[in-house]
């Protein structure tokens, strides 16, 4: 059995540069591909915990993760509150 590599974001930033040195994803665009949906994460309290394996397969083979749908946003003005 194999555990996952759990990196925080800028862990496996940090990673991603011992990889390449000379890398051109940062740290906020790894935080954008988990705010999207499309990097899945761990939150616990105030940290989020990706898997560095996915994070490099995502990067190597980005067909196989496809954007999520976007919810059509909810925006339809201060509801009337009747006293």
């Amino acid at each position: 059995m194999s555990f996952p590599r759990l990196r925080t974001i800028n862990g496996a930033h940090l990673a991603l540069k011992e990889l390449d040195p000379s890398t051109a994803i940062s740290a906020s665009a790894i935080r954008r591909l988990v705010k999207s949906g499309r990097l899945p994460a761990i939150r616990s309290g105030n940290r989020t915990y990706i898997n560095l394996d996915i994070l490099t397969d995502l990067l190597e083979h980005p067909e196989n993760y496809p954007a999520p749908e976007q919810k059509p946003e909810l925006t339809q003005g201060i509801r009337q509150v009747v006293v």
